[in-house]
């Protein structure tokens, strides 16, 4: 595998990946190797572009909703922010 830091070795397996409780990914191919820090997962662009990725942070709490296959309509955090940031400013 390699990435920004070089090049490690890794073992490779398929998976049946479960995003939530009742959705899963069958033949997953997946690296396993030791990670540094406290990530148990590191979700590519492979899955993420099967359908809805978001990522959300409220209070101190990450957690992520996928949805597939992805919604016609775009999520746009930027204009919802900035609305927000209007509003604070008032």
């Amino acid at each position: 595998m390699e990435g920004i830091g070089g090049k490690v070795k890794a073992d490779f397996t398929i998976v049946l990946l479960f995003l939530t409780r009742n959705f899963g990914i069958e033949y997953c191919p997946v690296y396993v190797l030791d990670f540094p820090g406290s990530a148990d997962i590191i979700i590519g662009m492979d899955i993420i572009r099967l359908g809805d990725f978001v990522v959300c942070n409220a209070d101190s709490k990450t957690s992520f909703s996928f949805a597939m296959p992805p919604f016609q309509d775009r999520i746009n955090f930027a204009d919802k922010a900035e609305a927000l940031n209007r509003q604070n400013r008032l």
